[in-house]
């Protein structure tokens, strides 16, 4: 036994050494990184209640899982995103964190694609890459979205991926692999939502940039475009296990078309509000990175040039996609990636091009008179938001803070060194954005108080969905027995949203999802009597439906409240959708002119609320924008 334990410990020695090499400061980073990805994607997943967007593509899944089937059922934008939660729900997962598992898992892993681009963008910069992956205000907030919209950015990532390695790959076994896998994910690509196809326009950018390297590594050949014919074959129907999910492209190519045509909620200047609020950091650092790059290109990598001009590129077609008429979330990541390649690139520069000669006791003392005068103007910014009135001298103040801390980096630039103040300023300004985009980050996606409104998507599902099915499971245990057997009758009908878009008369999929485990439910144009003995099957010993009407919608029936619904029922609103967008702050004060002048008069209609919504994502309450009625008879079972 001692021998044995001898020789173990030997081998365990030699071990060491082997693992310890392999096990860099620079894995541990990145493995760091993806925990923290992980965490705030996988963070009180399904305490939001599902969107309307997210139910349109979740509960069709949830119906084949359990061979169930609804006439007119909405069809789902992601065919790959179909058959994965169709898997889920058919091995028995439930629930909206089970609904976003998919993305917040595919979200997660995004965290480690700057690894594969060491080579062409530099360590440090992928590195820089991969933290602000993990800590992307946009891309959390996808992941944490029951939707292909991750899986494309994931798949389309890979791919892109896959052609850069192809161009810089000399082995032939390397090229091989890489060929095979990038046309796998464009396979998969294509079948994985409507994101996808934003992605065809870059990917097509890069092959004409590259086209010499690429047609020398073998990508354009017969076999490759059956790769990934196969893969979006197999993708699409999950391994042929889910045929239906092959009609599911052509509705993804039909969302992503509705940009083009549709008329969106959102307004033109949505895209950069969201730009300048969440991602400050991208906003200033990854325009001056891009700049820098333009003038300076990374000698590190194939054809620099060709590779400043495909940023670009990129920027101005994700700048297209944000101006167009149906413009909405999915057009954030194609601003946002490139910006944030730019931004990691100048951080990367900034920490290779530290001043050797720098004097940390100075450069200390002035990082630490510019946080004092910055937490100071900070304070003195929030009693300015919250001041009743407009308060010229404590405005003056805050300007004075802010404007003394650029003066002592220009009196230290006179006094000292102009390029150790650059330095200075540049990093104490990185500084101050990636706080400012890790607060607001954490406003959009970790938020916990309902007050709070974050104006990301335009149509929200209300938090008070969950209290409608608690009451009907209740009713349902104290009139059939058991809380899922009562008979609900829905009714279908059509109405106009906030923004004023029509919804036409189909099955909701919000309250088809979250009314999943009732076993009686029937979608009926109006619940009348006849209809309500029918569904119920007869007089008999069953309890009598409940029926839930849509509260702006009144048809013409017998009885006086309008729905057609026999005597002894009583009904109680629930509000079940809500919009909101930041172009709303100017409404919803109702202030009125104070007689003032220049700023002042601005200050208390318009832009003392927007700086409250900007600092804290304080705003009043948005009116429910779709109530149900849940109506219930009231007399002796």
């Amino acid at each position: 036994m001692a021998v044995l334990t001898h020789e173990v410990e030997k081998r365990d020695g030699a071990a060491l050494p082997g693992v310890a090499a392999w096990l860099t400061v620079e894995r541990l980073l990145y493995a760091a990184a993806l925990g923290v990805g992980a965490f705030l994607r996988f963070r009180q997943l399904g305490v939001m209640p599902l969107l309307p967007w997210e139910a349109a593509n979740t509960w069709p899944a949830y119906l084949a899982a359990h061979a169930q089937q609804i006439a007119d059922a909405p069809a789902p934008s992601s065919a790959l995103l179909y058959g994965l939660q169709w898997l889920l729900f058919w091995i028995g997962a439930d629930g909206d964190a089970a609904a976003r598992l998919v993305s917040a898992a595919a979200g997660s892993l995004l965290v480690l694609w700057p690894w594969a681009w060491r080579g062409w963008v530099g360590r440090g910069a992928a590195l820089a890459l991969a933290w602000l992956a993990a800590f992307d205000p946009w891309l959390v907030a996808l992941s944490r979205l029951a939707d292909g919209a991750v899986l494309g950015l994931a798949l389309g990532l890979l791919a892109l991926t896959g052609l850069m390695r192809l161009t810089a790959e000399d082995d032939i076994r390397s090229q091989e692999w890489w060929r095979r896998w990038t046309a796998v994910a464009i396979g998969l690509l294509l079948v994985s939502g409507a994101l996808a196809w934003s992605w065809l326009p870059v990917l097509l950018l890069f092959g004409v940039l590259y086209g010499e390297p690429l047609r020398r590594a073998g990508l354009f050949t017969p076999s490759m475009l059956l790769w990934a014919g196969l893969s979006a074959a197999l993708g699409a129907t999950l391994g042929l296990m889910r045929l239906d999910g092959a009609a599911w492209v052509g509705t993804s190519l039909s969302v992503w078309l509705g940009q083009f045509t549709g008329a969106a909620s959102y307004d033109p200047g949505w895209p950069w509000v969201r730009l300048l609020v969440d991602q400050p950091l991208l906003a200033v650092l990854g325009v001056l990175g891009l700049a820098v790059m333009a003038v300076r290109p990374a000698q590190a990598m194939p054809q620099p040039k060709a590779w400043v001009v495909f940023l670009w590129s990129w920027l101005a077609w994700g700048g297209v996609l944000s101006l167009l008429p149906g413009r909405g979330p999915l057009a954030l990541p194609m601003l946002g990636l490139p910006l944030s390649i730019g931004a990691a690139w100048l951080l990367a520069l900034l920490a290779a091009r530290r001043p050797r000669n720098l004097e940390w006791r100075e450069t200390g003392a002035i990082y630490a008179t510019l946080a004092i005068l910055v937490i100071s103007g900070s304070f003195w910014a929030a009693a300015l938001v919250y001041s009743r009135v407009f308060d010229l001298v404590m405005a003056q103040a805050t300007a004075v803070i802010f404007l003394l801390a650029a003066a002592i980096l220009i009196v230290y630039a006179v006094w000292a060194d102009r390029r150790h103040a650059a330095w200075i300023a540049l990093s104490a300004l990185a500084i101050v954005l990636i706080m400012t985009g890790l607060r607001s980050g954490w406003q959009l996606n970790q938020r916990e108080e309902p007050g709070q409104m974050d104006g990301f998507f335009a149509r929200q599902t209300h938090p008070e969905i969950r209290l409608l099915v608690d009451d009907i499971e209740t009713l349902s245990a104290h009139r059939a027995g058991t809380p899922h057997q009562l008979p609900v009758l829905v009714q279908v009908a059509s109405y106009t949203t906030a923004a004023g878009e029509l919804i036409p008369a189909l099955p909701d999929p919000v309250l088809g999802w979250y009314l999943r485990a009732m076993r009686d439910v029937a979608w009926v144009p109006v619940p009348s009597p006849g209809d309500m003995v029918q569904e119920a099957g007869g007089e008999g010993n069953r309890p009598q439906p409940v029926a839930i009407t849509l509260a702006q919608s009144a048809p013409d029936g017998a009885s006086e409240d309008g729905y057609g619904l026999p005597e002894g029922y009583v009904g109680s609103a629930y509000p079940v959708e809500f919009s909101w967008l930041p172009q709303a702050l100017g409404r919803q004060s109702g202030a009125s002119d104070t007689g003032q002048s220049g700023v002042a008069r601005l200050w208390t209609p318009w832009l003392q609320p927007l700086a409250r919504w900007v600092i804290y994502r304080a705003a009043p309450a948005p009116a429910a924008s779709r109530d149900v009625i849940l109506w219930v008879d009231q007399t002796p079972q």
